[in-house]
């Protein structure tokens, strides 16, 4: 369900050329979970829904190309909310980046080289390939 008036005219009514019938001049058209009372609002339509009173009826194409979103609103029209413009609006951003070092390349030097660890190496190397002789 759209719940603004535009919304519902382009999506609802010329879409599939309805109109809602017996939503009731006292109940504003917009999204019921934004007012007050809405848990006796909605239970209200939900009744008249029941009783066959809240339906969507057909209406021609020619009556469908006359509607606004005011007069094809079912309930009192509620016009659409303005948006906040932000500060910055057509403002040239300027992306801030932090000092530091550049990244060019490896952290670590390429080889190392400590001749202690060629030695440890050395002595483990052998001892996991599975060709020792136990004696």
């Amino acid at each position: 369900m759209k719940w603004t008036a535009a919304g519902f005219l382009k999506h609802v009514v010329k879409a599939h050329e309805v109109m809602l019938e017996g939503w009731g001049e006292d109940v504003p058209f917009e999204n019921l979970s934004n007012l007050p009372n809405a848990v006796e609002r909605i239970r209200d339509l939900l009744d008249r829904f029941e009783k066959g009173e809240l339906r969507f009826i057909k209406v021609s194409y020619a009556t469908v190309r006359t509607l606004t979103p005011e007069t094809a609103s079912p309930g009192k029209y509620v016009p659409p909310r303005k948006r906040v413009i932000r500060k910055d609006y057509k403002c040239h951003r300027v992306v801030r980046r932090r000092p530091g070092r550049m990244l060019s390349g490896p952290k670590s030097d390429e080889f190392v080289y400590d001749s202690d660890d060629i030695e440890e190496f050395e002595d483990t190397a052998h001892l996991g390939d599975g060709h020792d002789e136990i004696q």
